[in-house]
């Protein structure tokens, strides 16, 4: 049968970090190069207009965007009055230039989604989307008036109905989905997969016998819950007689988070750097946002950070609150600890569970079983491989 040509789309030019972008280079490394076009649009002005992505051609896309209120619904009006018939032009082009036999939407932004839409009505080529974060929390991340924002969910709605294939990347998103938008097909779930050979060994014990490392990778929304374990950590000062170290892998936020003498900076890195930097801890922290204003975001997210965590072997400490995916996760897959307070007492409390051996031990367990059944990279090739109609014996290309 082989493998369709697919037409990539998505929103920012291709890096080396992100949800989206770990899951398309996996997924590229399979695919023969010259088999994928990428089509990116992007707010930033790039530096570039194409080039060669994992052996693929790209072309890049400048498009008008804001966060800032008014002017966000100002520029959404501009994009599809100006920007999106040339956009759907050339892309029409590129699958009939290219022979396209698959599109593949990242429905990452307000360009693919306006895109997607159109392509639907405009190509009898097949169309499979991925979503990473539900509409409403895009809409209000963007702070639109609500005659824009019913437009995105109208499109949005639309998209879910005539696509060929629709990845979600949670079970709770694919069960409000199915609430929501009344979707009675199969709604696959695909989340970063890391190859087996980058699992990295369990400690079991503690790797520095005078501090303990805690880990943190990627982007920070949850402010406030970050400043609260900064407050724990400065309350305890030690944990289990070992001083403590945090290390940031990312983008340290502007405003609003605190960043304490004992934290070390690392900034952006490559995926191999970011694990390299993990595997040097003892505890890795990933916390959500307490707020009941994103409790539906709590639900139906899912964080790509926790595949690296437990494929660099560090036992998680989940921050958070209760009723969310990460919760949902641990109970079937016990790789740590969970805290569902703000209270400095109750998170140090996760620390010290999380600097045990026999904690450790059982965390180790059932770490190996989330990358073997979840997190791992057959399974998000055996995923993608339903999602687009083939058998997964095809994806076998990795260079």
């Amino acid at each position: 049968m082989g493998l369709p040509k697919i037409l990539l789309l998505t929103s920012g030019i291709p890096r080396d970090y992100g949800a989206g972008e770990a899951i398309t280079a996996g997924i590229a490394k399979r695919y023969e190069p010259g088999h994928i076009y990428r089509l990116c649009t992007t707010a930033a002005k790039p530096d570039i207009k194409g080039g060669s992505w994992m052996g693929n051609p790209y072309e890049v896309f400048h498009i008008p965007v804001s966060r800032f209120p008014v002017l966000s619904s100002l520029r959404d009006w501009q994009f599809r009055q100006f920007y999106l018939r040339p956009l759907l032009e050339r892309t029409l082009d590129v699958i009939r230039q290219e022979q396209i036999d698959l599109v593949w939407s990242m429905l990452g932004s307000a360009s693919t989604l306006y895109l997607t839409g159109a392509l639907l009505d405009m190509t009898p080529v097949p169309v499979v989307v991925s979503i990473f974060d539900i509409p409403e929390y895009f809409a209000g991340n963007m702070n639109l008036d609500p005659l824009t924002r019913r437009r995105w969910m109208e499109t949005f709605a639309r998209i879910l109905g005539h696509s060929q294939g629709v990845s979600v990347i949670s079970e709770g998103m694919a069960a409000y989905f199915r609430e929501r938008y009344g979707m009675k097909g199969n709604v696959m779930v695909l989340r970063h997969g890391i190859p087996p050979g980058q699992w990295r060994q369990y400690a079991s014990n503690m790797k520095y016998s005078d501090k303990l490392v805690i880990s943190f990778a990627g982007s920070l929304y949850a402010k406030e819950e970050w400043n609260a374990l900064m407050k724990a950590i400065n309350k305890a000062g030690k944990i289990g007689g070992r001083a403590i170290e945090v290390h940031f892998v990312g983008r340290f936020p502007r405003t609003r988070a605190k960043a304490e003498d004992y934290v070390i900076k690392f900034g952006l890195r490559s995926f191999p750097e970011t694990m390299q930097l993990l595997e040097g801890g003892d505890i890795a922290y990933l916390p959500y946002r307490f707020a009941s204003k994103w409790s539906l975001v709590a639900r139906t997210s899912f964080p790509t950070k926790l595949s690296a965590y437990l494929a660099a072997g560090l036992p998680v400490l989940y921050h958070g609150p209760e009723d969310s995916s990460p919760t949902e996760f641990f109970g079937q897959y016990p790789v740590g600890v969970c805290c569902h307070s703000l209270d400095e007492d109750e998170i140090v409390a996760g620390l010290e569970k999380l600097a045990l051996g026999d904690v450790r031990v059982r965390a180790s367990m059932a770490r190996l079983r989330a990358l073997q059944e979840e997190l791992g990279l057959e399974v998000m090739l055996s995923r993608f491989a339903e999602l687009i109609g083939v058998d997964s014996d095809e994806l076998q290309y990795s260079g």
